[in-house]
């Protein structure tokens, strides 16, 4: 192959990918203000954005928030299929997904007073 051949393959090859990448890369993404990045096409702070947290597409758990780029649950909660939740519940008793053996008896996060 010539060389101005390749050289074009190689253009088109790249405007290509970066068509295909879609919204938020390339000459389409928007300028956005210092300290925050295009996702998406739109602008936002990933340091404290619950829904691009530390990275475009990072969701936090429902009930979390981002701070300081790290996903975190409230106090007393912990990240358990996709939420934040209290670990002293029948379903995830002392543990995210520990069921009790006897439904009812989650005192203090043990299951019938013995920790899972």
């Amino acid at each position: 192959m010539s060389g101005s051949r390749t050289t074009w393959l190689a253009i088109l090859a790249g405007a290509a990918l970066a068509a295909a990448v879609g919204p938020g890369c390339g000459p389409e993404a928007p300028k956005c203000p210092a300290g925050q990045t295009s996702c998406g096409g739109v602008c936002v702070d990933t340091a404290t954005d619950p829904n691009n947290c530390r990275f475009c597409g990072v969701k936090c758990p429902t009930g979390g928030s981002c701070v300081g780029s790290l996903c975190q649950c409230p106090a007393g909660q912990q990240p358990c299929g996709g939420a934040c939740i209290t670990l002293d519940t029948n379903e995830n008793c002392g543990a995210c997904g520990h069921a009790c053996e006897i439904p009812g008896s989650v005192p203090l996060g043990t299951c019938g007073g013995t920790p899972p």
